[in-house]
């Protein structure tokens, strides 16, 4: 089913959803979370998808916000339209927690690179198979906005709290080593392998009993940061500090 700005297919218990604004580097905007958001409340409720897969077309994944859209709303690093940009930050947040609580096991499937909000995306997912190369990185700081929808603590869980803050305190983009050092890649791939290797992850899963995951999945989770908790207050945080720097200039 292709709609707007992103595709989505179910086939033999896997849902496949692929950011489609190749165009625009996949880049994220009001509606393309809608929509994520959408589909991925409805699959929420079908027992008979097991796992999800999470790509994007074209040269890359995701570059992150929408370049049209950061220039609305945070011109020259200022704040902008509030009420659009939190409703933003919201729907992100909500989109990344969907992705979190997912009952089946989630793979993010990432070839060029994501950036910012398209890192996000990826790091919410259970399993992270990446092209060798690709490039991976929160440049918020950059541009004076903190990290939203919940995703410190899961950057923490993944790398550790002194690598998170390093990345997010610098947006530096991490090398391909560190970021397989780190663990934050499950697994890499030559490029031209993604789609068999996601396809063989997903169905070594598949011949496990079902149960097992909708089972483990929480076990894990309650030891992990509850990142849905945290989201209302980034996204207040991200308000405020750029509020903030508006009265400083």
């Amino acid at each position: 089913m292709k709609l707007s700005t992103i595709t989505v297919a179910v086939q033999d218990g896997v849902a496949r959803i692929v950011l489609d604004r190749p165009d625009e580097a996949n880049s994220l905007n009001t509606q393309i979370l809608e929509e994520l958001s959408a589909e991925l409340h409805a699959l929420h409720g079908r027992d008979d998808v097991f796992a999800l897969v999470l790509s994007g077309e074209g040269r890359g994944f995701c570059a992150g916000m929408d370049r049209a859209l950061a220039e609305r709303l945070l011109p020259d690093g200022q704040l902008g339209e509030v009420q659009e940009l939190t409703r933003f930050l919201d729907l992100g947040g909500r989109v990344f927690e969907q992705i979190r609580s997912f009952p089946g096991i989630t793979v993010a499937a990432v070839s060029g690179f994501a950036i910012g909000g398209g890192m996000l995306l990826v790091s919410a997912c259970d399993v992270r198979v990446v092209v060798t190369g690709a490039r991976l990185a929160v440049p918020e700081s950059t541009f004076g906005l903190p990290l939203s929808w919940g995703a410190v603590g899961r950057l923490i869980d993944l790398v550790g709290e002194g690598r998170a803050l390093d990345w997010i305190a610098t947006g530096r983009k991490p090398s391909f080593e560190e970021l397989m050092m780190s663990g934050f890649i499950t697994r890499a791939v030559a490029e031209g392998e993604l789609d068999d290797v996601v396809d063989e992850y997903v169905t070594t899963v598949r011949a496990n009993p079902a149960l097992f995951i909708r089972v483990t999945k929480p076990q894990i989770r309650s030891y992990a940061r509850p990142a849905s908790s945290l989201s209302t207050l980034e996204t207040l945080g991200s308000i405020g500090l750029l509020a903030l720097n508006d009265s400083v200039r």
